[in-house]
């Protein structure tokens, strides 16, 4: 059965309630920008740690270029016999 509390009362407790409810909406609005932007944050971080110097993926291409120029070496050296 609806709540016809709100049809029952005077104007400006109507105005109050449907003004309360709007402002709940705006409220859990904000909150999921809010969530948002803290998620993106979080992946912007997360790829900084892992590209920027120290960082993992930057670790491992410097481990790779390393190991491509010392066959690249290998690959001379067994050319030129």
């Amino acid at each position: 059965m609806p709540d016809n509390s709100i049809l029952n009362s005077n104007p400006k407790e109507q105005e109050q309630r449907l003004f309360s409810n709007h402002e709940t909406q705006i409220l859990y609005e904000f909150r999921g920008i809010l969530n948002s932007v803290e998620s993106i944050n979080r992946t912007i971080s997360g790829a900084i740690k892992l590209t920027s110097p120290g960082g993992e993926l930057y670790d491992a291409q410097r481990r790779a270029n390393v190991g491509l120029n010392h066959f690249k070496k290998l690959m001379e050296t067994t050319i030129k016999k």
